[in-house]
């Protein structure tokens, strides 16, 4: 009854939040939100929303790259979203360098 009371945002969140930090749940039970997924990137902010998840995965599963953590996504989901998802890991990953460039500037000049 409260599943069909969500949106596929809100499914694709409590999911992601019920898998935080398992690498191998996070695995094996990613074809359990695939749909909604897909739902969640034809919704006008899709992408907008796709980064937030995308960002906690990452930040929630240290133990996985960025890499891994996109292949295993891509594997459930069509291919509209596996484009997506690629995008955005990239730009994460981008940010992520960039940002650690920065930090090492100023650690060095200190």
């Amino acid at each position: 009854m409260v599943e069909e009371a969500l949106t596929a945002l809100g499914k694709v969140v409590l999911w992601c939040l019920s898998v935080s930090g398992d690498d191998a749940r996070l695995e094996r039970e990613i074809g359990r939100i695939a749909a909604a997924l897909d739902e969640v990137l034809r919704a006008p902010s899709g992408l907008a929303a796709l980064e937030a998840l995308l960002r906690y995965l990452v930040a929630t599963h240290e133990r996985l790259n960025v890499q891994t953590i996109g292949r295993i996504l891509e594997k459930a989901v069509g291919p509209r979203a596996q484009e997506a998802i690629v995008t955005e890991l990239d730009e994460i990953e981008r940010r992520g360098r960039a940002q650690g460039r920065a930090q090492g500037r100023v650690q060095g000049r200190a």
